[in-house]
């Protein structure tokens, strides 16, 4: 959204059509000068093109780290400028396996 803000043309993949309707429900009124595509798939999808710039994020910790290495290669060959991604690091809520009965802190 700040990047479409600032006046950017912003592709945003999801592998989940259900998290990619979160995001158009979210999505403010005024954009400014840019805009927002929203797809559903595979964000290493040839098909996508080349981008300026790619934001990943906590998109890889799904991945083993050799398959890891090959998206961020991939993400590479993708990119005219630059990769920016997040790395959260695995754990049992991100997996889905949290405790139900641990208190939050």
């Amino acid at each position: 959204v700040e990047a479409a803000k600032r006046g950017a043309d912003v592709t945003a993949v999801d592998i989940s059509p259900t998290l990619i309707g979160i995001a158009k429900e979210r999505l403010p009124e005024k954009l400014g000068q840019g805009r927002i595509h929203f797809m559903a798939g595979d964000m290493l999808d040839k098909k996508l093109g080349s981008f300026d710039h790619i934001v990943a994020m906590d998109s890889l910790i799904h991945y083993s780290l050799a398959d890891m290495l090959s998206m961020l290669a991939r993400l590479t060959e993708m990119s005219r400028k630059g990769v920016y991604f997040t790395y959260a690091p695995r754990t049992p809520a991100l997996n889905g396996r949290a405790n139900p009965t641990a208190s939050a802190c």
